[in-house]
């Protein structure tokens, strides 16, 4: 096949439309790859956010979360961006309610907890609501942070405007720290944020973002704790970031996952990571079986019990093992909240080629 470089070289030989178009296709599938390596570059094991929805499902299915038996909460930005992730769980689980303000921050208080805890079943005497937890990102085609590509907008915008409004105060050294009436819920944002920021180095988008997301499970565990009774109540906490690509590819990276039951936490990661990892093993081996020729058999020296086995027959090769994902693993170690790489229980999921990456801010 002729590379881009060869197709432009012969241009002036004739076929310069054609061969224009392919290049054109060339840049674009380029483009397309090199944005899915600056995703896992930012946000490692970041998955598609439908898969994210399905294996989680299951898992807390297991754990007796599931639509009869619990409610959803959610905490994401109210962009429009960032609904269809809800639709999603929606279509999973039936229906859900909205506990977030702006970036995904959750200001309902313990009165706006507590109203949506009303709305849960109660099952063995037991409420249990299931809490999908993320502020939002942009990255576009040409791995800039913060920026996405709307139907109907030549230009690329912004994702998460708030999260850059903040991040622009702090560039410039102006940060307002009064209570604006006006614009209450990005002056709560940041009050939130400032909070366990170091001033003297300024966080990138990303830093910033992967920040968001702790203070909103810790904001998350706080009301928890002050607005429920832990011998009546049991929560699974998903939180992460919600990533968006080019052309509508959204993705969701894992940070916490965790049962709160009795007032205990329990890990779940190992469970989803495992879970993710069986799943691109079969299709691993499915694709190898497919792909292999088929076994070649000597009709004239099979007898009642088979092919002779002094006959020379030609043997295909067996299809390759199913790639060890939890084996070999490249990355950093993400942030608090987020289970270590260096687990051999943990094995990161398929996405991408690994990679080595950009350390995520602890």
């Amino acid at each position: 096949k002729e590379s881009p470089t060869m197709l432009v070289e012969s241009d002036m030989y004739g076929n310069a439309e054609n061969e224009a178009k392919d290049f054109k296709a060339a840049k674009t599938l380029s483009k397309i790859s090199r944005n899915a390596n600056i995703i896992q570059t930012h946000f490692p094991r970041a998955v598609p956010d439908d898969m994210l929805i399905d294996h989680v499902t299951k898992i807390i299915d297991r754990h007796g979360f599931n639509p009869a038996s619990a409610i959803n909460l959610v905490a994401t930005c109210r962009d429009e961006i960032c609904r269809p992730f809800t639709q999603k769980l929606d279509g999973v689980w039936g229906s859900s309610t909205n506990i977030a303000s702006l970036a995904g921050l959750c200001f309902c208080g313990r009165t706006g907890f507590k109203t949506a805890m009303s709305c849960a079943p109660i099952v063995g005497g037991i409420e249990r609501c299931v809490i999908w937890a993320a502020p939002h990102i942009g990255l576009d085609l040409e791995g800039a942070a913060g920026r996405v590509h709307r139907p109907g907008r030549a230009a690329a915008s912004t994702s998460c405007s708030a999260m850059l409004a903040f991040h622009d105060e702090l560039k410039r050294g102006r940060l307002q720290a009064t209570l604006d009436p006006n614009d209450i819920e990005l002056s709560l944002l940041r009050q939130q944020l400032a909070r366990s920021l170091r001033f003297d180095q300024i966080p990138t988008l990303v830093e910033l973002t992967y920040h968001a997301y702790e203070t909103i499970v810790t904001e998350i565990r706080k009301l928890i704790a002050i607005s429920t009774n832990p011998l009546a109540c049991e929560f699974v906490i998903i939180g992460g970031v919600q990533v968006h690509g080019p052309d509508g590819q959204d993705f969701f990276w894992p940070g916490a996952m965790v049962k709160v039951a009795g007032g205990v936490e329990e890990d779940l990661s190992h469970e989803f990571f495992a879970s993710i990892a069986a799943a691109a093993n079969a299709a691993n081996a499915a694709a190898d079986a497919a792909d292999a020729p088929p076994a070649l058999q000597d009709d004239d020296d099979s007898g009642p019990s088979g092919p002779c086995p002094s006959h020379n027959q030609p043997q295909r090769r067996a299809p390759e093992p199913a790639t060890d994902l939890s084996a070999g693993r490249a990355g950093p170690r993400p942030p608090p909240g987020n289970p270590s790489q260096d687990e051999d229980d943990a094995p990161a999921p398929a996405l991408v080629a690994p990679r080595s990456h950009a350390s995520p801010p602890s």
